[in-house]
């Protein structure tokens, strides 16, 4: 999805964001400190999901399975 982003950007920038090397595709923001917070943006983001994910759909579907079980 980031690469994605980063395509997208590429084209509408019209600066090159997201280079092919050697055959495989990185993301350069055009410097260590940028990139460094996209990386820790990325990071925060994927935990947030986690946890939101974790809360709303985990602990209630275990609470009807044990429900439907019929454990208490």
């Amino acid at each position: 999805m980031v690469t994605s982003v980063a395509l997208i950007g590429q084209k509408v920038l019209d600066k090159e964001i997201a280079p092919m090397i050697e055959g495989a595709r990185f993301i350069d923001l055009g410097s260590t400190f940028y990139n460094n917070v996209l990386v820790v943006s990325v990071l925060l983001l994927v935990i947030i999901v986690s946890k939101t994910t974790y809360k709303y759909i985990k602990l209630k579907g275990q609470a009807l399975g044990k429900r439907v079980m019929g454990f208490k």
